[in-house]
């Protein structure tokens, strides 16, 4: 493998690149845990299973016969395309 250049001809500085593992922060991993069945857009049920908009994932996936499969959340998009309706609309144009 080459090395890359630089304008002028001379080989660019190497990349580097550090990993860190790190554990996340307790609220995060509390905003995406649920009640089983009554959350928004995908999250962890307090009984350990996957949800997305009050179903279990599971469930959705004994009933497709392709896999892997796509799977949206209509509650998510829904919810993420009306916030950005209501700060669109209170946005003045240029004219």
């Amino acid at each position: 493998m080459q090395a890359a250049r630089t304008g002028g001809g001379q080989p660019a500085a190497p990349w580097r690149l550090h990993a860190v593992a790190a554990e996340p922060a307790e609220l995060t991993r509390v905003a995406f845990r649920q009640p089983a069945g009554c959350g928004l857009g995908f999250y962890t049920g307090d009984d350990g299973y996957l949800y997305v908009d009050s179903l279990r994932i599971d469930d959705v996936r004994d009933q497709v016969a392709e896999s892997p499969f796509y799977l949206y959340s209509k509650d998510r998009i829904t919810a993420n395309y009306t916030a950005y309706a209501e700060v669109r609309s209170s946005m003045r144009t240029f004219a």
